[in-house]
């Protein structure tokens, strides 16, 4: 129900002091009396499992649950009391919040009827003032009215602004006997919790909210791994963050916190970007390979080619022997072992994603920073530019030297294991929002008595609250 847009301030508060109706905690009070009557159910099931009753639990697991059920069913019955308490302290609340905001908005109405009145007043004539003539029986009645309404209207507003007080009043201490109501047990019914307790609770609000924090920075960076394909640096730091999350993840679960299926995702995310190495290294061996033969073989190339170049047209005419007369043939080769010589310049072997050590690492992810759409690729989206440039390479290699053989190729696993990377990445960020409920808008404070907001949550009885910790 919306606050209420009235002059307030006649009655001494800047905004509506009950913006919300009675009518408005009818769902809360519902919904605490379900959870307290479950919550009682469960505790006499869990008491006749701890007594012994066979008719709802047998087997061998069912002995060991015995003694646990027993305990769990004081602690739940306990916690269905809270719940009660709450209710009945909520039910006798309600007709004294819906008392104030009645009286509050009468009190409010009889002020503006009061400061309207004065404004009459302040217009009837006015007698002239003391010290001239006489008034005239005429202005003398006049003076009369006039005062008395101005002074009428100043007790009416008086007596709002009164009212108003005596309503506010009466409802604040109908709040604080709800609120000490709700409170009464919670320091003798046994559900206190530790120091250690707090400790763990607290921390497990910080991991819960921190692996939700890691799953938009996994997706952010997944993201921008597409726009700015190929950077190592964020391969990196995605890893971190999801290494991180896996590790929350665990901590969470073990607890009862956090869900096993986000622990068996990071952990296959994890096993992706192991995949992803070892693929990654298995194709930079192959591109150094490539590099390696091409280099050796064009110096050797290049210098026979070069030899004959020269000594071609001499031999020709001291012998008339025809077989070096295609010189301009010569010299075709000799330019695409040019070709060669710095396409393989141009496109040095980059070090692998996980060598952040290597001193020309940052070199070249700065490069792809730089001119984003020049070093855009497809393949590299996918992961698998390394092992398509060792295919690409061999073959013009092995075409531009066939003294070189065959230099080999990627296999599929090397393909695979490329996309595996970009795969555990979607991972991360999958199961870092998904897999884990949103956690950060839960964390806002518990909203007033007054405003009859309705809360779904358990913490609301106090299980967590400063008092009981």
């Amino acid at each position: 129900m919306a606050a209420r847009t009235r002059e307030w301030h006649l009655v001494g508060y800047d905004r509506d002091p009950v913006p919300s109706e009675g009518s408005a905690l009818d769902d809360v009070i519902q919904y605490y009396g379900k959870l307290a009557d479950m919550m009682s159910t469960e505790a006499r099931v869990l008491k006749q499992i701890g007594d012994g009753d066979t008719t709802l639990l047998q087997g061998v697991s069912a002995d060991a649950m015995r003694k646990r059920a027993g305990e769990s069913h004081d602690a739940l019955r306990k916690a269905a009391d809270r719940y009660e308490q709450m209710q009945a302290a909520l039910v006798e609340y309600q007709p004294e919040l819906a008392h104030a905001r009645s009286e509050t908005g009468f009190a409010v109405k009889d002020a503006e009827d009061a400061v309207a009145a004065q404004r009459t007043a302040d217009g009837m004539p006015d007698p002239r003032p003391e010290g001239e003539e006489p008034l005239t029986p005429e202005e003398e009645k006049q003076s009369a009215a006039r005062g008395t309404a101005l002074e009428g209207a100043a007790e009416a507003l008086a007596k709002a602004k009164e009212r108003a007080r005596v309503a506010m009043e009466r409802f604040d201490g109908a709040a604080r006997r709800a609120a000490d109501a709700i409170r009464k047990d919670w320091h003798t019914d046994g559900l206190h919790a530790s120091g250690w307790d707090k400790f763990v609770h607290g921390f497990n609000k910080f991991l819960k909210g921190l692996v939700e924090i890691l799953g938009y920075i996994g997706l952010a960076l997944a993201v921008l791994s597409v726009l700015i394909p190929g950077v190592g640096f964020l391969t990196v730091t995605a890893l971190v963050a999801g290494a991180i999350s896996v590790v929350a993840n665990i901590i969470l679960a073990a607890q009862g916190e956090g869900s096993w299926l986000a622990v068996a995702l990071g952990i296959v995310g994890l096993g992706l970007y192991a995949f992803s190495a070892f693929a990654t290294r298995a194709a930079t061996k192959g591109l150094l390979g490539v590099h390696g033969a091409a280099r050796s073989g064009m110096v050797d190339e290049i210098a026979h080619l070069r030899l004959l170049r020269n000594w071609a047209p001499q031999f020709q005419r001291s012998t008339g022997y025809q077989q070096f007369r295609n010189v301009p043939h010569l010299d075709a080769r000799l330019g695409r072992l040019d070709d060669l010589s710095a396409f393989l310049k141009k496109n040095p072997v980059k070090p692998e994603w996980f060598r952040t050590r290597h001193p020309d690492y940052l070199k070249f992810d700065r490069a792809r920073f730089a001119d984003p759409r020049g070093n855009w690729r497809i393949d590299k989206v996918f992961g698998v530019d390394r092992a398509v440039d060792w295919k690409t390479w061999s073959a013009g290699v092995s075409k531009i030297l066939p003294s070189v053989g065959p230099m080999g190729g990627p296999t599929a696993w090397m393909y695979a294991g490329g996309f595996s990377q970009k795969l555990a990445g979607w991972s991360f960020a999958g199961f870092g929002i998904g897999g884990t409920p949103s956690y950060l808008n839960s964390l806002a404070g518990r909203p007033d008595l007054r405003s009859g907001t309705l809360l779904t949550d358990a913490n609301y009885a106090g299980f967590y609250s400063g008092q009981n910790l």
